[in-house]
């Protein structure tokens, strides 16, 4: 009997139109261009204006999507969006995607699991192929992070940018598609990324917008700290519970999250840095959206060939963690 899979049949990406440099950056913090781009590696990013925002963003890129793969917006039977700052609290941003791109009839839900949600996403969009439940599945990754954002903060401000990415999931009996997944959480670090007010258990008030407190807050020390200990893991884990071995693997394509993050991890793994790529310096970190984007340009670029295995991995608040296996 051969084994069901999911593979992915097109990629798509969206960024915000407006262009922020480390210059206009340097406008409200005390650094220097020399710092963002040696400690973190960006050089600029994007800030979505006042007419974008994660469904709009979510929107185009699940377009391009569509589009490449030549089907029909209802051929998609669910659709599963991973988001952090979605446009509201009423609808989810899968429902809001689903409507304007007119599809008749799907299920839809959103999740949050920081950077590492678009690997939670494709976890849960392979569950639902493999279960026999639906055969093609759109995921996507879309974060607005600007609006959380201090201007004056420089733990946060110089790192983040705005982004979407998707892709389509498909029913499989091939040795193609996702061999394997691995994914957590470590809830001790729940207060290393996060934001002080704005949920139900501290309200937006006068007092918490004048202390910033709705703001976006990072640990960087304690995110380094960590990341550079679940990356190799990750990748070690799925590799492992998947039969296969470092040896095996052809590309990485990672949260980007740091420059010197990614090439630190490659280097604890003993793995030649051509065997991943980093678009950090153009985009900043998007969060979540930060690997489908990524996946995106490296496919229409391509990268890969038949027979290729890569790997997936992102990490992020909660602390959350993840890394998927795929063989092309």
């Amino acid at each position: 009997m051969k084994k069901i899979k999911s593979k992915i049949i097109s990629s798509g990406r969206a960024l915000p139109l407006d262009i922020v440099t480390n210059k206009e950056i340097l406008k409200t913090i005390n650094s220097s261009e020399e710092w963002i781009e040696t400690k973190i590696g960006v050089r600029e990013r994007r800030f979505a204006n006042g007419k974008e925002n994660a469904s709009s963003l979510g929107i185009k890129a699940a377009k391009q999507c569509l589009e490449k793969a030549n089907i029909e917006a209802d051929s998609v039977e669910a659709i599963v969006v991973s988001v952090g700052c979605p446009d509201n609290f009423g609808a989810s941003t899968g429902s809001l995607i689903k409507a304007a791109l007119g599809i008749k009839s799907c299920s839809v839900h959103d999740i949050t699991a920081g950077c590492s949600g678009f690997i939670f996403a494709m976890r849960i969009a392979d569950s639902y192929i493999v279960s026999g439940m639906y055969k093609r599945v759109l995921v996507i990754g879309t974060e607005i992070l600007s609006i959380a954002l201090d201007k004056y903060d420089r733990s946060t401000y110089p790192y983040f940018g705005d982004g979407a990415g998707a892709v389509i999931l498909e029913y499989t009996e091939t040795s193609e598609g996702f061999q394997g997944f691995y994914i957590g959480s470590d809830g001790s670090g729940n207060d290393v990324i996060t934001n002080l007010a704005g949920g139900v258990k501290n309200p937006i008030s006068f007092d918490s917008i004048m202390r910033r407190d709705c703001c976006l807050k990072m640990n960087a020390t304690a995110v380094w700290k960590f990341a550079t200990k679940i990356f190799p893991l990750c990748v070690n884990r799925v590799l492992e519970e998947s039969g296969y071995s470092l040896n095996d693997i052809d590309f990485v394509i990672s949260h980007q999250s740091n420059e010197r993050m990614i090439k630190h991890c490659m280097n604890a793994l003993n793995l030649p840095l051509e065997k991943t790529a980093i678009n950090i310096q153009r985009y900043g970190n998007t969060a979540s959206a930060s690997v489908p984007i990524l996946f995106s340009e490296l496919m229409d670029s391509n990268v890969f060939k038949k027979g290729d295995l890569v790997v997936w991995v992102a990490f992020g608040a909660g602390l959350s963690y993840g890394s998927a296996l795929y063989k092309f």
